[in-house]
């Protein structure tokens, strides 16, 4: 899970939480770190068609 320090990270909670509110808690951004070796970010969002992707904004 994502967690933000209070000193930075902000943006990215911010947006792992809007994905999480469209389209619901089990998305959203997987982030890991190791000193040293690097940074991997995953972002989970379900695949959607045009019309369907309208219809959830037009509902957020």
């Amino acid at each position: 899970k994502f967690e933000a320090s209070a000193c930075d990270g902000i943006g990215l909670k911010n947006v792992s939480d809007r994905i999480k509110l469209v389209y619901g808690i089990q998305y959203g951004l997987n982030i890991n770190s190791t000193y040293g070796s690097g940074t991997d970010i995953s972002i989970m969002i379900p695949a959607k068609s045009k019309d369907e992707l309208k219809k959830i904004v037009q509902a957020t």
